[in-house]
């Protein structure tokens, strides 16, 4: 929570305090010396430093309101400077698959689980991008817990991209060699993080040789595969005749010992998340300030102000 002004030189106005506290002033030596002169006594002074005081509150309130100030409420977070990262969902046909007919398919539970990997790191600026056999981005890296979620329910879905070309799998891991050089990421941070949601059920591309590039690149990438055996497409058309790979279960595997990353099955989600913060680890900071309220604070400070200038009239009248 913090208070900020947006017009502070507004709160020169608390000076207009001071006239009617110098005519006070001159009232009380001029009525002083008469009392001398008729040999009266003193008032209390209680009542004048009332009066004194009244103006002066008036003052300060009128001039407090005439700064505007807002009241921002929010917390202070910090962001990582050194790093970025990205979270590939594969949106090809497979990840359709699921156990029955109403349960969640692959691909909702790759929403899901980019949802938990997300929230696990908040300093981290993420981007979010689905892979077919090209990979497109749909939200660049932020800190933006909001706006990464509001992508991954809107954005990402089946084939988002379509496949540039009809194969027997959709998915071409390979295309993973595009994070480097298509500009997904910022030039500064010095190093970049991407977890692959996938089935990795993938038509044939060369281990090592996208595990060297991945390397090369500088990507720090953990891989979580999506799948289960007995799972079918239902209800797609032209799906009927799908089954699910079993040398998928490898290839994530494989690909994570070539590209010098890790790979978790679906069932080892906490262990994922628990292995990004530590890829995370301690780098560069820097605080930022996130917003979540404003209040404006004048008309509260005006309204407050008609109490001592209320007394002041009230003194007038008796008077």
């Amino acid at each position: 929570m913090q208070v900020s002004l947006l017009t502070p030189a507004g709160a020169a106005v608390a000076l207009v305090a001071l006239v009617p506290l110098v005519a006070l002033l001159l009232s009380e030596l001029r009525a002083r010396r008469v009392r001398r002169v008729l040999g009266l006594g003193r008032p209390p002074r209680l009542r004048t430093a009332l009066l004194a005081a009244s103006f002066a509150v008036a003052g300060v309130l009128v001039g407090a309101a005439a700064a505007q100030p807002i009241l921002e409420r929010g917390a202070m977070r910090h962001e990582r400077i050194d790093v970025s990262g990205y979270v590939v969902i594969d949106s090809t046909r497979s990840m359709l698959a699921a156990s029955d007919r109403g349960t969640a398919t692959r691909i909702a539970r790759a929403r899901a689980a980019a949802q938990e990997l997300r929230a696990a790191v908040p300093e981290l600026k993420i981007g979010l991008a689905s892979m077919t056999d090209r990979v497109l981005p749909h939200l660049f890296p932020t800190l933006d817990q909001d706006v990464f979620a509001a992508t991954l329910e809107h954005s990402i879905g089946i084939e988002r991209p379509p496949p540039s070309r009809r194969r027997h799998n959709a998915t071409d891991l390979g295309a993973l060699a595009q994070l480097g050089p298509q500009g997904f990421f910022p030039a500064t941070p010095e190093r970049r993080i991407v977890v692959v949601l996938s089935d990795f059920e993938t038509d044939p591309y060369s281990v090592q040789k996208l595990g060297a590039s991945l390397r090369r690149q500088r990507l720090e990438p953990l891989f979580v595969h999506l799948w289960d055996g007995s799972e079918r497409i239902w209800g797609g058309l032209g799906d009927a005749g799908y089954r699910p790979d079993p040398g998928s279960v490898e290839a994530g595997r494989r690909l994570a010992n070539a590209a010098a990353g890790r790979a978790f099955a679906e069932g080892e989600l906490p262990q994922a998340k628990q292995a990004l913060r530590e890829l995370l680890g301690d780098g560069t900071r820097r605080p930022l300030w996130r917003e979540s309220s404003r209040t404006e604070l004048a008309p509260w400070l005006a309204l407050a102000a008609v109490v001592p200038l209320g007394f002041v009239l009230y003194r007038r009248n008796l008077a």
